[in-house]
C-alpha cells in the first residue's frame, strides 16, 4: 500500500518506515542485510556528510558502479540533502561518462572498484568534482564509504524537502546525440506514487520480497527499489544478472515480484534446473524494453505461474507511460505485439508532424 500522506516525497521514506518496521529488512545484497531502521540512520549520516562537503540544495552526486545496496542509501540521503542523485551507465566510455559528470556539475562522485581507472583517466578535466568517495577502498587518495558515512552524524539534517526539488537527474540517449539529463523532481515522483498506487504490478505487501536486478543508471532499476521501501517491502538487489542466482534467491527470499527484460526472461527457461526451482512465492513479473513472444509467455508462466505485466514509459514520466495487464497476456486477445493501455492520468496521442492528432489506422 502507498501511503502518499504520510509519505509525499523521496526523503520522507526512510522515516516513516524506520517507525513503522524498524528491525524489518528493506534491502537485502550479497548476503548484507539492511534494516529500515539502519537504513533511516545511514540516510542521515550520508546528507550530513554531503552537507559538510558543502553540498547545496540542487547540487548534483554522481553515482558510477555496478548494482549495489548503498545506492538506496545514497539516493535517499542526497533527498534528505536537497541534493540531486546522478547515476552513470556504467557501459559508457570515458569520453561519455566525462560528458555526463561535467555536464551535470557533479561536485561529489561515488564510484565502485571497476571504474577507478576511468575516473583516474578523466577527473582532472572535471573541474566542478571536489571529492571521490569508494565504495570499495584500495585507494589512500579517495575517502572509503563506509569510514565517511559512519563517521557522520546520525541525527537528521532538518532541512525542508521542497516539491520542485530536483531529486533524481538520470540521461537517456537517443539513436544520435549526446545523454540528455532529465531532471525529476520531488512532485514528479510524488505523481508516480499517485499513479503506482491504482496498478496491480506496483502494489506490495509490507515485508514481501521485491527482486531488482536491473541497473541502477535506468529510471526502472531506481523505482524497483524506491516503490518497494515506500510500500514497506524488501528489496533483493543483484549487482549484475546472473540467472543461476537469480533462480536461487527466489526461493530463498520469497520473491514475490520481480522486473526482468524478456531477455533475460529466456535465459532464466533455458537453465537446465529451472523446473527444479520453488517458484511458489512469485506472484507478479513485469518486465519491460521489448514485448515478449508468445512461445516464451507460454513457456514461462507455465513454469512460473505468475502474473505478467508489461511496462512501457519514459526517463521524462518517471517511467510512467503505458502498461499491458496480465488479462491481456492471453495469446488470444492479440495484444502481445502492443504497449497496453495508458496509466491513470496519462493521455496518449498519435499525432503527425505537426503535432495533430491522426485517425485511427
Amino acid at each position: 500500500m502507498i501511503d502518499i500522506e504520510a509519505m509525499p516525497y523521496i526523503a520522507d521514506i526512510p522515516p516513516v518506515q524506520a517507525r513503522l518496521r524498524p528491525n524489518e529488512t528493506a534491502l537485502w545484497f550479497e548476503g548484507r542485510a539492511t534494516s529500515f531502521a539502519e537504513l533511516d540512520t545511514r540516510t542521515n549520516q550520508i546528507a550530513n556528510g554531503l552537507i559538510r562537503l558543502g553540498i547545496q540544495p540542487g547540487d548534483r552526486v554522481g553515482y558510477l558502479a555496478k548494482n549495489t545496496d548503498v545506492y538506496y542509501e545514497i539516493l535517499f540521503g542526497c533527498a534528505k540533502a536537497r541534493a540531486v542523485m546522478t547515476g552513470v551507465n556504467t557501459r559508457l566510455a570515458p569520453p561519455e561518462v566525462k560528458f555526463i559528470l561535467s555536464d551535470a556539475k557533479a561536485k561529489v562522485l561515488f564510484v565502485g572498484r571497476e571504474f577507478y581507472a576511468m575516473i583516474d583517466q578523466i577527473k582532472d578535466e572535471l573541474p566542478d568534482l571536489t571529492r571521490i568517495i569508494t565504495l570499495d577502498g584500495d585507494r589512500e587518495d579517495w575517502d572509503y564509504f563506509p569510514s565517511w558515512r559512519d563517521a557522520k552524524s546520525s541525527a537528521a539534517p532538518g532541512l525542508t524537502v521542497e516539491g520542485e526539488d530536483d531529486v533524481i537527474q538520470l540521461y537517456t540517449s537517443g539513436t544520435t546525440g549526446l545523454p540528455k539529463g532529465v531532471q525529476l523532481t520531488n512532485d514528479n515522483y510524488r505523481a508516480f506514487f499517485t499513479q503506482a498506487g491504482m496498478l496491480e504490478w506496483s502494489s506490495y505487501d509490507a515485508g514481501e520480497a521485491v527482486m531488482n536486478a536491473m541497473p541502477q543508471f535506468h529510471v526502472a532499476g531506481v523505482n524497483v527499489g524506491v516503490l518497494a521501501s515506500l510500500q514497506g517491502a524488501k528489496t533483493v538487489i543483484l549487482r549484475e544478472i546472473d540467472p543461476q542466482l537469480i533462480l536461487r534467491l527466489i526461493p530463498e527470499h520469497k520473491i514475490a515480484h520481480a522486473f526482468w527484460v524478456p531477455a533475460v526472461i529466456l535465459m532464466l527457461t533455458q537453465q537446465p534446473n529451472i523446473r527444479e526451482t520453488d517458484f511458489s512465492s512469485l506472484k507478479q513479473v513485469f518486465y519491460g524494453a521489448s514485448p515478449i513472444s508468445e512461445a516464451l509467455l507460454r513457456t514461462a508462466v507455465e513454469i512460473m505461474g505468475a502474473r505478467f505485466t508489461q511496462l512501457y514509459g519514459l526517463t521524462e514520466t518517471v517511467g510512467a507511460g503505458t502498461f499491458l495487464p496480465p488479462e491481456a497476456h492471453d495469446p488470444s486477445w492479440g495484444k502481445l505485439r502492443s504497449c497496453g493501455v495508458p496509466w491513470p492520468g496519462a493521455v496518449v496521442r498519435v499525432v503527425d508532424g505537426e503535432g495533430k492528432p491522426v485517425p485511427i489506422g
